[in-house]
């Protein structure tokens, strides 16, 4: 590495958001699940928790904001440096779904997220359109680049409670949509609706027959086409899916479109790292070539 290029990355400014728990309620409590499967209610150290959950330590990376994600729905405690899930998680876990004790236990935990509390208080009357979340997030001071994950976290957790008033736009003709089945997004990219059954309850889209429950669907941005300017070869973008960075880079030639998941084990970092410089070595050989083919001809 150049010094000009060390002293660049010293100089980068990670844009850092405002705490928020990285996965939804139902996940922290499956996990909280594995953790009680194991130890039941013994208190034992946080790198043997970070293993029940699959992950190599408890300090840092996945791992790391796993754990985090379990203490801020309260549903870890702490003692003398060892954890175990916490009376709010066993209740959670123990009483029937629909009972009243665990209604109450799922209210509390929705609202121990300092964030999710805010937006609660703040929207008590309903919750808006995905947009203006994340106008509001924007202005809490969220990274544009976790913003879709907050949001869908956010729904995700609420939704669990039968008595938060979770609306949202209704989706109509010529909306761009996407489908998620049982926690997977089913679009490669957003698509339009192009007619709703008659009850109301089916959405159907360009090129298929095939129709999606219309409450599974959620109104997005419809996916970003670049027209070609210039001579510039025609890029047509697709909009990222939550969860997922996008940068793109402008060259005279075109631009350079990259996409990469936000979270990454070390493992698939190391991978990720090697791959980008297998595609600057092939880019450094198409240069290479095009640089002794005008050689030649100018010979």
């Amino acid at each position: 590495m150049t010094d000009s290029a060390a002293e660049t990355r010293r100089k980068r400014v990670v844009h850092r958001s405002p705490g928020y728990p990285m996965f939804s309620l139902k996940e922290a409590i499956d996990k909280a699940k594995l953790i009680y499967d194991h130890e039941k209610r013994s208190f034992t150290t946080p790198d043997v928790i970070a293993k029940h959950l699959g992950f190599s330590q408890h300090v840092g990376g996945p791992g790391g904001r796993a754990m985090s994600a379990l203490r801020q729905y309260g549903l870890l405690e702490e003692s003398e440096g060892k954890s175990r899930i916490s009376n709010l998680a066993y209740t959670l876990l123990q009483y029937a779904v629909g009972s009243p004790e665990r209604n109450q236990a799922l209210r509390t935990a929705i609202r121990k997220p300092a964030l999710f509390n805010e937006l609660l208080i703040e929207y008590r009357d309903g919750l808006p359109s995905d947009d203006t979340l994340r106008s509001n997030l924007l202005q809490k001071g969220f990274n544009p680049e976790v913003i879709g994950d907050v949001v869908r976290i956010f729904r995700d957790t609420i939704a669990l409670d039968s008595g938060t008033v979770v609306e949202r736009h209704a989706i109509q003709l010529g909306d761009y949509v996407q489908w998620e089945s049982q926690g997977i997004y089913q679009f490669e990219q957003p698509r339009r609706v192009v007619r709703i059954s008659a009850d109301g309850k089916f959405g159907f889209f360009d090129d298929s027959t095939t129709g999606a429950p219309v409450e599974q669907l959620t109104k997005v941005n419809p996916p970003v086409e670049e027209k070609e300017i210039g001579g510039k070869p025609l890029i047509k973008r697709i909009q990222p899916k939550p969860g997922m960075n996008n940068e793109v880079f402008t060259l005279s030639e075109g631009e350079v479109v990259l996409q990469w998941p936000n979270q990454m084990s070390p493992e698939s970092y190391e991978d990720f790292k090697d791959w980008l410089e297998l595609i600057t070595r092939k880019a450094k050989r198409m240069v290479d070539k095009k640089t002794e083919i005008e050689t030649a001809e100018a010979e």
